[in-house]
């Protein structure tokens, strides 16, 4: 796997700040030809469509439109508070 590396998102972070990359590349104790910004701006667009689509618009969720297997994680000591509940109210609208 690519090494990536955050520290061009704190430069980013910094070349809005400064709106100079001479500055910039002081404060980040690099050279300026080093900068990368117009590398990190070609790829944001990308990134945040993908963090976009982790959180749909549409927060409600009908069961019955799942196609596949559903895996749904809990926490062990929540088990037996929440795992028969949950089940009975999944159960009863897979049957509607």
């Amino acid at each position: 796997m690519k090494n990536k590396d955050l520290n061009l998102l704190r430069l980013l972070v910094i070349l809005n700040e400064e709106k100079q990359t001479i500055l910039a590349a002081k404060r980040m104790n690099l050279s300026q030809p080093t900068i990368k910004c117009e590398n990190i701006l070609a790829t944001l667009p990308p990134l945040l469509t993908q963090l976009d689509k982790l959180y749909p618009d549409n927060t409600q969720w009908d069961i019955s439109q799942l196609n596949g297997d559903l895996n749904i994680l809990i926490s062990s000591p929540l088990i037996p508070i929440l795992g028969s509940q949950l089940i009975k109210k999944l159960t009863l609208r897979l049957l509607n």
